[in-house]
């Protein structure tokens, strides 16, 4: 269950990616929420906000070794609970995405554009699902924490 997890996140992702590509493009961006959230067609060669521009071998090497380690806890855990499994295959999946752009294109596709007062938000389905991995691989962490507070 969890590779099919990783090969749909992969596949949502490149999908959006794509028609990002195909239907954004030429038009600018589209409101979602007037003011807050548009469809905006954007690439970047490095992390959020252009951190690292241009470094993307610092980016595949991280990717490679956090994917990897993922896979190999995932193959080899003998004992991985659900709730700790499936944030791992969404953070694998949504890092697989990134990498497939930053190894064919040399950058990466980024479409939803949320606006704040500070700055704006650029980012892809892929960084949705690395994001919501981290968090709940984070609140698994901290709640089995306090329980094994409390049971000691």
């Amino acid at each position: 269950m969890v590779y099919l997890i990783i090969a749909l996140v992969i596949l949502a992702d490149q999908l959006t990616k794509w028609l990002a590509a195909v239907t954004l493009a030429p038009s600018g961006a589209v409101p979602l929420i007037p003011g807050a959230l548009y469809l905006s067609y954007h690439t970047n060669t490095g992390a959020a906000w252009g951190i690292l521009r241009d470094a993307r071998w610092v980016f595949l090497t991280l990717s490679t070794v956090a994917i990897i380690a993922i896979l190999v806890y995932l193959i080899y855990s003998k004992a991985r609970p659900r709730s700790i499994a499936i944030p791992l295959a969404l953070i694998c999946g949504g890092g697989v995405g990134n990498m497939i752009d930053r190894v064919v294109k040399g950058e990466v596709t980024d479409f939803f554009q949320f606006n704040i007062r500070i700055f704006p938000f650029i980012f892809n389905v892929a960084d949705v699902f690395i994001t919501c991995g981290t968090a709940v691989f984070l609140i698994y962490y901290i709640l089995d924490d306090r329980k094994k507070d409390k049971q000691s």
